[in-house]
C-alpha cells in the first residue's frame, strides 16, 4: 500500500501555501488556500477504491468545500486589495 500518492501533491501544496499565509498574518487568504486544499484532498479520497462506499458523501463534501472556497475567493478579490 502506497502511503503517498501523486493525487495528494496538489492539495499538500495548497495547504502549505495556506500555512505560509498564516505566518504572514493574512488569515483570509490562508483560509482560502486551506479550504481549497481540503477540497482537493476529499476529491482524491473519493477516487480511492477503499472508500468506494463513502464516495457520495466525499463528493458532496468536495463540492461544498469548493463552493465555500469560491465565496472566499470573491471576498478576497473584493476586499483584500492593496
Amino acid at each position: 500500500m502506497k502511503i503517498f500518492k501523486a493525487a495528494y501533491i496538489f492539495p499538500i501544496l495548497f495547504i502549505a501555501i495556506g500555512i505560509y499565509q498564516m505566518f504572514r498574518v493574512d488569515f483570509l487568504e490562508a483560509s482560502l488556500y486551506i479550504i481549497a486544499g481540503l477540497a482537493f484532498v476529499f476529491n482524491a479520497m473519493a477516487s480511492e477504491e477503499r472508500l468506494a462506499k463513502h464516495k457520495k458523501t466525499l463528493v458532496t463534501i468536495t463540492w461544498t468545500l469548493l463552493g465555500i472556497s469560491v465565496l472566499i475567493f470573491f471576498w478576497v478579490l473584493q476586499f483584500n486589495t492593496p
